[in-house]
């Protein structure tokens, strides 16, 4: 395989004073990734390089390390464990190929950590086990499995049972088990001590495997930042590649490409799939922007905890403050009727907020509570903010200065190069934004409600009636085209058939062909010309959409979306310019229309 290609992203979660910085530490040092082992408590870990993260002694923010075991290399992202900061860790989420689960075994603090297990659930991600602290643990190995059965999962398995599981024959292909959460592997080790940290560096690359390439390209921003001045967006690279000088519009533009390794930037001129880069020059895109589809999924709740109580213009101010909204979006930082308010989820987050109000912005500011009605939010918001005061100064420029700049300008000198390389100029590539396509598994997502699993259950057709309505009036929000694929596996029908309803189509797929098979299909075919977007929470499936160049969007998500956008009426995408007859003659080449 290309070792360009052989790369997977792993990220470690779990409940605070767990291990995980302490875990990345020595696997970092492992590795030969870092020369020198830190510490938390010493204050020199090599992934908490951010001073407020350096006082506290925990981690806050998202952190991005690399290191290479065997033929592969390993995108290593760190995540906050303190529930206050819970919303940071869930924005990882989105672009990992599988997790790591730390629980310290003496405080296995099993109410945190069944949270974290059931969040890590619904991104259908492998999930590996790691015990921590077993040299100074009060409890053996057989008690502690025995607790993560009763609470967390029937299928967590002692990592070393695997391999006779696999020789035996008793599992057929154990990265589907992994997906499925079929198998958890579970690994007994002390991150600190050094123990078991090969045993887990060898089940990463034993059980785990990258996707196959695919040459579309799809990306996702999870998490922004601003370094002296500079916009940063941090980018996964779904599918594809993600080259120099991408334009995707005319206020965002690729300028510089870098690889992360803790806070050390390089710079390079492309990125392939399944890397993790930050870049310069996108200046307005969000967290959670699928790029180049500009769909963003990320899902802020309108609330507002407090209100901020600070002297001076809050025009001024929030124009000032609202970049916190890109580094930390649950924020969710408002000017409402000349207040400025914001969401804190605890005290903890509290201290860390005013404290960056503080040295970044030198703001002393307190925080108020204050009643706001949904009426106001929506009538009364501004989103954005100009200054209606300027201020003009004078510069003095020399009268080399004005020559060097005329010169340059007028009379362009050739530039020498070392080694007598010729200079080569970079090639800009224009990104051409398609039509949306929603292609949605209504099977799967009648089932995940459970009000219409019920009446399934007892009226099948009704039930489906119902979800037909459901699918109908989300399409009525956005401005999509919405495909709804039923399943007709086991109906004695020759042919598959077509037809519009309303303002979507749906889909009946033909005999012995799955809806998930189907839309795999199809979705090879349409993201040629469509920005096409799989709605299912079935996990082979989702791994498979975006090999094949789709987005995806789960049955919970698509609830959530749809119960925002019957709230505020919001209308998110563009209606596809093309005609249906054109859709539906790709849709269903095989069979009749009716």
């Amino acid at each position: 395989m290309n070792n360009d290609l052989n790369k997977i992203v792993i990220g470690v979660f779990g409940h605070v004073d767990a291990g995980k910085t302490t875990l990345a530490e020595n696997l970092l040092y492992k590795t030969g990734a870092i020369r020198k082992l830190g510490r938390v408590d010493h204050k020199d870990a090599f992934l908490d390089y951010n001073q407020i993260e350096k006082e506290r002694g925990i981690t806050i923010f998202n952190k991005e390390a690399r290191f290479n075991y065997k033929d592969r290399e390993y995108i290593y992202i760190d995540t906050p464990g303190h529930n206050d900061f819970k919303e940071e860790s869930k924005r990882a989420l989105k672009i990992l190929d599988a997790a790591i689960l730390i629980i310290s075994a003496i405080d296995q603090n099993i109410d945190d950590t069944k949270k974290i297990y059931e969040r890590l659930l619904t991104y259908n991600l492998p999930i590996i086990i790691f015990i921590n602290k077993m040299d100074i643990s009060y409890k053996n190995e057989e008690e502690i499995l025995l607790d993560l059965k009763n609470n967390l999962s029937q299928n967590v398995i002692n990592v070393n049972q695997i391999k006779e599981l696999l020789n035996e024959g008793l599992i057929d292909n154990i990265y589907d088990s992994l997906i499925n959460h079929e198998i958890l592997p579970l690994i007994y080790g002390s991150a600190l001590k050094d123990n078991n940290i090969d045993l887990l560096l060898d089940t990463l690359n034993d059980y785990l495997k990258p996707k196959e390439y695919n040459d579309i390209l799809n990306a996702y921003i999870y998490r922004i930042s601003n370094i002296n001045k500079e916009r940063y967006a941090y980018i996964k690279i779904m599918s594809g590649t993600l080259k120099n000088k991408t334009v995707f519009n005319e206020n965002n533009k690729i300028n510089e490409i870098y690889l992360i390794n803790g806070n050390d930037y390089k710079l390079i001129q492309e990125a392939k799939q399944n890397d993790v880069v930050a870049v310069k020059g996108i200046k307005d895109f969000k967290v959670g922007t699928y790029l180049p589809s500009l769909i963003n999924d990320l899902d802020i709740e309108d609330k507002y905890t407090n209100i901020l109580l600070v002297s001076g213009n809050k025009y001024n101010i929030y124009n000032q403050i609202k970049v916190l909204n890109d580094e930390m979006p649950s924020l969710n930082i408002h000017l409402i009727e000349n207040d400025l308010f914001i969401n804190i989820n605890g005290l903890l987050e509290k201290e860390i907020v005013l404290k960056t109000f503080k040295e970044r912005f030198n703001l002393d500011v307190e925080l108020g509570i204050k009643e706001i009605t949904e009426e106001v939010i929506e009538e009364e918001e501004i989103e954005e903010v100009k200054d209606s005061h300027y201020t003009y100064s004078r510069m003095n420029i020399s009268d080399e200065e004005v020559n060097r700049v005329f010169n340059n300008t007028f009379n362009p000198k050739q530039r020498v190069l070392p080694n007598n390389k010729k200079e080569v100029k970079e090639e800009t590539t224009y990104i051409k934004q398609k039509e949306i396509i929603y292609l949605i598994d209504g099977y799967n997502l009648m089932h995940y409600d459970d009000e219409l699993d019920d009446i399934s259950k007892t009226n099948f057709i009704d039930a489906r009636n119902k979800l037909i309505n459901i699918v109908c009036d989300y399409a009525a929000y956005i401005n999509g085209e919405c495909i709804l694929v039923f399943d007709a596996y086991k109906n004695y029908t020759h042919n598959p058939s077509i037809s519009k309803y309303d303002n979507i189509t749906i889909v009946y797929t033909r005999t012995k062909q799955s809806a998930d098979q189907y839309i795999q299909e199809k979705t090879k075919e349409l993201v040629k010309d469509y920005k096409v977007i799989v709605v299912s929470s079935d996990a082979l499936e989702q791994q498979q959409i975006f090999s094949d160049g789709g987005l995806r969007m789960s049955s919970r998500e698509f609830y959530l979306r749809y119960d925002s956008l019957k709230k505020y009426n919001k209308h998110i995408e563009n209606k596809p310019n093309k005609p249906l007859s054109e859709l539906r003659k790709i849709l269903f080449e095989d069979g009749n229309n009716s």
